[in-house]
C-alpha cells in the first residue's frame, strides 16, 4: 500500500471537548490522579502539584473556548506564553530589588519561549486525554 505524500490526510485533532460525557471525566480525573501521584512520589511540594494542575486546567479550558476548539495547539502555545509571561511581571512586581532593562528584555524572552514549550507540552497530555477518553468511549459502545 502506497501512500502519496500529496493526499491530504485525514486525522482526527484531539483537544479538550465543549460538553463532557462520562469517559470523559473517568479518563481526566485519572490523569490528574496520577500527576498528582507522580509529584508525591517525587517529593514535589503541594504548591508545585497544585501550580502545574492549574496550569493543565488552564491549557484545557482555553483549548475549548479560543477559536471554537479548532486551533488547540495555538491555543496551548498562547496560553502558556500568557501566563508565564503574567507571573513573571507579577513576580517582579514584589522584588525587593530592581532589575536592569537589558535583563528585563532577556527575561522575557526567555519567559515567553518557555511558557510557548510548556503550552504545547500541557496541550498534548490534554489532547490524549480525550484521545484515550474516545477509545474508552468507542470500546464501551461495543
Amino acid at each position: 500500500m502506497d501512500i502519496d505524500p500529496k493526499e491530504p490526510v485525514d486525522v482526527p485533532l484531539y483537544s479538550a471537548r465543549r460538553r463532557f460525557d462520562l469517559a470523559s471525566i473517568i479518563v481526566a480525573t485519572t490523569f490528574y490522579a496520577g500527576i498528582f501521584a507522580f509529584c508525591q512520589a517525587i517529593g514535589a511540594p503541594v504548591s508545585f502539584t497544585a501550580t502545574v494542575g492549574a496550569f493543565i486546567a488552564l491549557v484545557a479550558i482555553t483549548q475549548a473556548l479560543l477559536w471554537g476548539g479548532a486551533k488547540p495547539r495555538l491555543a496551548s502555545v498562547l496560553t502558556g506564553s500568557v501566563t508565564f509571561v503574567v507571573v513573571t511581571v507579577v513576580s517582579w512586581r514584589f522584588q525587593p530589588t530592581h532589575l536592569l532593562p537589558s535583563t528585563l528584555l532577556s527575561q522575557m524572552i526567555f519567559v515567553t519561549i518557555s511558557g510557548a514549550f510548556w503550552g504545547y507540552i500541557a496541550g498534548t497530555l490534554v489532547g490524549s486525554v480525550f484521545m484515550v477518553a474516545d477509545r474508552f468511549r468507542r470500546r464501551v459502545a461495543k
